[in-house]
């Protein structure tokens, strides 16, 4: 045992290793080597970060929190919260993300559904709690606790993190992810390095398995980890921040790759591997990349959360880029998959069946769902080792000759966007519930390629009529932005098949039905930094008539829609503008007031008028 250490070394079995071992492997391998750097709050090193998490350990268990609980974290990324999520799984526990953000009704679903014993929260007034003690994660420095290993004895079945994913019913559901899904989809793998000098990026959303792959294929493996001190909605600040640190590993979602793709202005290098996945992805945006960055090596990812982050990965060639889809690839280290008839037969090369995944990856099953687990999670037939399951994903996928795997399509109405995992009838069902809504639909839109959207259909109920910006406060209340429609459209009625079914294809485009989606008023901005702001707006949303007390979310903008206009305005006006202004902006006036202050204290004149008349239709 290296001296100093206050943990006690134990023998870990090929296969047997829990994240909490893996980690503590590295802590005695390299104990001062560099774990997480968090910019603008410092580094710690791999003792220091062992220490803090051997510290929150303790105290979890001094509040009841013992092997196989569950523990709420209500934290944003940083050095402390990523101590907290160590040791939350060194108390034996298993940890449920509560992002800060998330519609507090959301949360608080969370928290009755999961059952956690407390809510750790760096901010306690806002924790969900719905009868659940919160902890203020200050009080910690404060309790002094034991730094040395609370040395539990785990094993890889026990629950790693409980993520919450859209649910078809309208509620969303938790997936049970033990300790042996995590490192057999990067331990011995090449397809990336983690390793002593690698550098990854923590920006992904805790509550997606993003955050896995940015955190634990370095920490597990002696590398180190990168904070940015920025907001994470902006995949080409997180780029440049790469850059300028030295990331060597970078996993970004094909709707945030596709706009570092379109955007001027983003870095000049690129981290060595640049791996992205999450839905259809552009050849045309990746080739873009490619001839960019040609020292970066591209990887198409895939993989549902059941079987946490990756099943397939593809790392690109030439050839690849040469089609008009890209390969999703082959298995990843222990995962196994399957391409299966509708009675469960193996389909013949150049054939779509639907993907199942098999191996150690898969996750136990949906929390208190037995009847889901069960139509999800069956029996693998190709497998003599007992009990073996595989997860049935959905996924319409074919083999090609070279032994990679095509995407196709999906069999229901789930759908991937922006990265997120989302049931188009969890959306239904908030529509459904607004008392002036009587039927709805959902479905996705793409105006532009690469650049895809949520549209929701809705008709009145009997006797009313449909207030859009009514309906969409109800659904921001309910829904994370991720699953709140761009545009809405009211109709008088749903299109339906001959079996009374609602005909999706044949719904009319966002915002071209016979009543209008928005109705706009055509009022003149009221001088021409707002015209320009607007013109701006209205080009990105494809709205027009915007004005002064139009809201830029309320419009169907988001957070990648508010990147790009950012960097369009920040190239036009030469100053910088933050996405907080934006986003958080009550209206266009009030944006417009924000920028011009920006404009008179960099002591900048643009001339408005000549960048009106280039913007103008």
């Amino acid at each position: 045992m290296t001296i100093g250490l206050e943990i006690e070394p134990r023998t870990i079995a090929g296969g047997t290793a829990t994240v909490v071992d893996l980690f503590e492997e590295q802590v005695r391998t390299s104990p001062e080597a560099v774990a997480l750097v968090q910019v603008g709050a410092g580094e710690w090193s791999y003792r220091e970060l062992n220490r803090r998490a051997n510290q929150v350990a303790w105290w979890l268990r001094g509040h009841g929190v013992g092997v196989g609980d569950r523990v709420g974290l209500h934290l944003t990324r940083s050095l402390e919260c990523v101590a907290a999520m160590l040791g939350v799984l060194k108390a034996g526990a298993a940890y449920l993300p509560l992002e800060p953000g998330v519609p507090s009704e959301r949360l608080a679903h969370f928290v009755r559904d999961a059952a956690p014993v407390v809510v750790v929260s760096s901010d306690p007034a806002a924790a969900p709690r719905s009868g659940v003690p919160v902890l203020d994660l200050a009080d910690l420095e404060q309790a002094g606790q034991q730094t040395r290993d609370p040395g539990l004895e785990l094993t890889p079945e026990d629950v790693v993190y409980v993520p919450y994913t859209s649910g078809s019913t309208g509620l969303p559901k938790g997936t049970l992810v033990p300790h042996r899904a995590v490192p057999g989809f990067f331990t011995g793998e090449r397809y990336a390095y983690w390793g002593p000098g690698a550098t990854s990026v923590l920006h992904a959303a805790l509550s997606w398995d993003g955050h896995i792959l940015d955190l634990y294929p370095a920490l597990l493996s002696g590398g180190r980890v990168l904070i940015p001190g920025h907001d994470n909605a902006d995949p080409v600040a997180t780029a440049r921040t790469a850059a300028e640190y030295g990331a060597s590993v970078l996993f970004l979602t094909t709707a945030a790759f596709n706009l570092l793709a379109l955007t001027e202005g983003g870095p000049a290098t690129a981290p060595r591997h640049l791996l992205f996945g999450g839905e259809s992805a552009n050849t045309e945006y990746t080739r873009r990349i490619a001839l960019r960055y040609p020292d970066t090596r591209l990887v198409h990812c895939y993989g549902p959360s059941e079987a946490t982050v990756f099943t397939t990965v593809q790392p690109l060639r030439p050839a690849d880029l040469a089609g008009d889809v890209l390969p999703i690839g082959r298995a990843v280290g222990d995962r196994i998959v399957h391409l299966l008839d509708d009675r469960l037969r193996p389909t013949a090369d150049g054939e779509t069946g639907e993907l199942y995944v098999a191996g150690p990856a898969l996750g136990h099953g949906y929390l208190d769902r037995a009847s889901l687990t069960a139509q999800k999670f069956l029996p693998d037939p190709f497998s003599a080792e007992p009990g073996a399951r595989m997860y049935r994903t959905g996924d319409l996928v074919r083999r090609l000759p070279d032994g990679s795997l095509e995407f196709v399509g999906r069999r229901d109405n789930q759908v991937k966007l922006r990265g997120f995992r989302i049931e188009l009838g969890e959306i239904e069902a908030v529509l459904a519930a607004h008392p002036s809504v009587a039927t709805c639909a959902v479905v996705v839109d793409e105006p532009a390629p690469g650049d895809k959207r949520l549209a929701g259909y809705v008709t009145a109920a009997p006797g009313g009529a449909v207030d859009v910006a009514e309906l969409r406060a109800h659904l921001r209340a309910k829904l994370p932005e991720y699953l709140v429609p761009a545009v809405l459209t009211v109709l008088p009625a749903l299109p339906l098949t001959s079996n009374g079914k609602i005909d999706r294809r044949a719904l009319p485009a966002p915002g071209s039905a016979p009543v209008a989606s928005e109705p706009r008023r055509q009022a003149p901005a009221t001088d021409p930094l707002q015209e320009l702001i607007a013109l701006a707006w209205g080009r990105l949303l494809g709205v027009e008539g915007i004005t002064g007390a139009d809201n830029f979310l309320t419009l169907g903008g988001h957070s990648l829609l508010a990147v790009r206009l950012l960097y369009v305005l920040r190239a036009a006006l030469g100053v910088d503008i933050t996405l907080s202004s934006l986003l958080g902006a009550r209206d266009l006036a009030e944006f417009t007031t924000t920028i011009r202050a920006e404009l008179d204290r960099a002591g900048v004149e643009p001339d408005l008028p000549e960048l009106v008349r280039r913007l103008a239709p």
